[in-house]
Parts: C-alpha cells; structure tokens; sequence
C-alpha cells in the first residue's frame, strides 16, 4: 500500500511540473509586428510665357487708327522633384510578459540608409505591460522605389524581422502649380494651373489715333507670377507704327497705294526692276532681288531690316512721282535715290525711319493723277 502512494506522488509532481513549463515559455506566435511607408517629394513646376501680335507694324494716316490683337500663351514646361523622404510606423504587441524587446533597428535598401527611430515607451519595453509602438523617418537621395526594413531583438535573443516597399508617385507637396499672368497693356488676365496648361489669353487693343506724324512703337509686356516662390517670366510684343500726315507745302506725290495698284502709269522705271538695280541696299538686308513693285507692299517692322522695308516702300514711290512728268515733285530722281543710299549705308534705324517719314509727307502731298 505504502509503495501505491509514493508512485501516485510521483505521478503527480510530473504532472504540476508540465503545466509549469507551459506558463513561462514565451508565447512566439502572440508576438505581432506591423508596419507602414509613407514616401513623401516635393514637386515644383518651371513655366514659360509667349506673346504675339497679330499685326508687327501699321501705318496710320494722321488722327486714324486700327484694331491689332494679342495673343498670350503660358504653358508648363515641366518640373523638378526634391527632398524625398519616408516615415512610417512600427507597432508591436504580444501580451507576454516572456517577450522584452530590447532593440528596434530600422533601415532603408538598397542604400543601407539609416532611419530615426523614435519608441514608446522607451526600450528596452515588456510586450506584457502593452504595445509598444516607433515611429521614424528618412531622407533619400532620389525617387528609386526602397524598401523599409525592421529588425527588433529581445533580452533573450530572440528577434523579429519586418519589412515593407513603397514608391514615389503622387508628390506630398506641389511648388508653383499656379501662375497669374498680367498684361502691361490689358491689367490681369487671369490663373493657369498645371491642369490647364497651355492656357492662351486674347486681347484686342485700339493703335491710335496720333496727332503728331512720325514713327513710334507700341510695347506691350505679359508677365507670369508663380504663386508660392514668386518666380516670374515674361515676353512681349512690339508694334511699330508710322504716322503719316499731309506735309502744308501743297507739294503733290502720289502714295505707295497709287504706284502699287497703278502700274500703268509708271515712267522711268518698270515693275520687274530689282532694288539693287536703283538702290545700294546692303547684303545683309537681304533685299537686294525684290522688285520695286513688290517692295511697295512692304509692311515693315522691328529692327533695321524692318525700318529699312518702309523706307524702301516710301522710296520707290518718290522715285515714281518724281520721274512722272504729270507729278509736281519737290525731289529729283537723283535727289531721291542720293537721300536713300546714304540712309541704308547707316543701317540705323533712326536715321533710316527719318527719311521714310519724310518722304511719305512728299508721297502724301495729294495725287493729281
């Protein structure tokens, strides 16, 4: 009997003994680690502006004037991405008081970039007192898809391994997506965001009317503003404008229009001569084979080339009035081509549009033909 009970004693020290060893292991599979990546860029946009006119030079009779219309155009360019960077969380939890974590080491691949850790409570923490949760963060070099990288240790030296990639793809923070664009001449025309882009503003603008003859030129700046840098960009176009008025001397000489529209009445010249067959017009004009007629449909405009283009239409009507013998003109033909040589040989503006309005108030002194 006596040997009966110290078996059933034995039996049942082995027995409390393995329910001790079942309360203190450490309960792995209840240790649950999760963790985020939150890419962060800035994106800032670059803009350009263009502006046009529909009509670069007009000529105007004294007290006249005409209608030109501008054109703005603002596109986006493209942009620039910076300061990418990661932050994220790490969360764990086990509700085991066998589980001390003693080291949380996050890194960033490829790169082996190092990241700031930041846990509470502070390590080393007991997973049975609650969770445990760090944050961190990381600047990157470029916008290459990582991966964000967790290993944490324990007292024991136990560990956990987690990980999680992520992308750069719509930018956190947006620099100058908006412009304003302002006109000198039209005040403010309007925003353009990136989603509108390109944006073309209208205008239409009255040139004239001028008491004093003479040429003048109308200029005309649109400027874009970016809305948080302030950046700006700017373009414009310019109209050149020839006043042309009746001189009081009475002299008569027929206008460009007349010799252009009346090749019939030409004396001393023909149509198909070139200008380099009357006039000494430098190379680099380029104007040297067009035909005086043509040249009486000069429009002109901006620079000496422009300049040079009016003169050049009034001179060839001076010529015409003054080898018609039914036209009373104050210039000889000699008289007329001497003036414009020596003009053309300056290749200055000034000087040249000088002498086109000079001969323009001859050319408008009234047609008698």
């Amino acid at each position: 009997m006596e040997r009966r009970k110290r078996g059933l004693s034995v039996l049942l020290l082995a027995a409390v003994a393995f329910v001790a060893t079942l309360v203190v292991a450490p309960a792995a599979s209840a240790w649950t680690v999760t963790m985020n990546a939150n890419p962060s860029f800035k994106r800032t946009y670059d803009w350009a502006i263009e502006k046009s006119v529909s009509q670069s030079s007009v000529t105007l009779e004294q007290g006249e004037s005409k209608q030109v219309t501008y054109s703005v155009t603002v596109t986006n360019t493209g942009f620039t991405d910076s300061d990418w960077a990661v932050s994220g969380n790490v969360n764990m939890t086990a509700g085991d008081d066998a589980i001390t974590v003693a080291t949380v080491d996050i890194i960033i691949v490829p790169g082996s970039i190092g990241a700031t850790e930041n846990c509470t409570p502070a390590l080393p923490f007991n997973l049975g007192g609650g969770a445990l949760n760090c944050s961190y963060s990381a600047s990157l070099p470029n916008g290459d898809p990582r991966t964000a990288q967790m290993h944490a240790t324990t007292t024991d030296g136990g560990g956990r391994f987690v990980q999680t990639p992520f992308a750069f793809t719509n930018p956190t923070t947006e620099i100058d997506e908006c412009v304003l664009v302002t006109d000198s001449q039209a005040g403010t025309l309007g925003t353009v965001c990136v989603g509108d882009a390109p944006k073309t503003f209208t205008y239409t603008k009255t040139i004239g009317p001028f008491s004093e003859c003479g040429p003048r030129k109308i200029d005309n700046t649109a400027v874009f503003t970016t809305n948080d840098t302030g950046a700006t960009g700017s373009d414009d176009a310019q109209v050149d404008v020839d006043v042309v008025c009746r001189p009081p001397t009475g002299d008569e000489g027929c206008t460009p229009g007349y010799w252009k529209n009346h090749p019939e009445a030409w004396t001393g010249f023909t149509t198909g001569q070139t200008l380099e067959s009357v006039f000494d017009v430098p190379d680099s004009l380029g104007l040297d084979s067009v035909s005086l007629h043509s040249a009486l449909s000069f429009g002109g405009g901006p620079g000496t080339l422009g300049a040079s283009q009016i003169l050049l239409r009034a001179s060839v009507a001076a010529l015409l009035n003054s080898a018609s013998s039914g036209v009373d003109y104050p210039l000889t033909t000699a008289q007329v081509i001497a003036q414009v040589n020596a003009a053309l040989a300056t290749l200055d503006r000034s000087t040249i549009l000088d002498l086109a309005t000079d001969l323009d108030n001859k050319n408008n002194g009234g047609c008698p033909l």
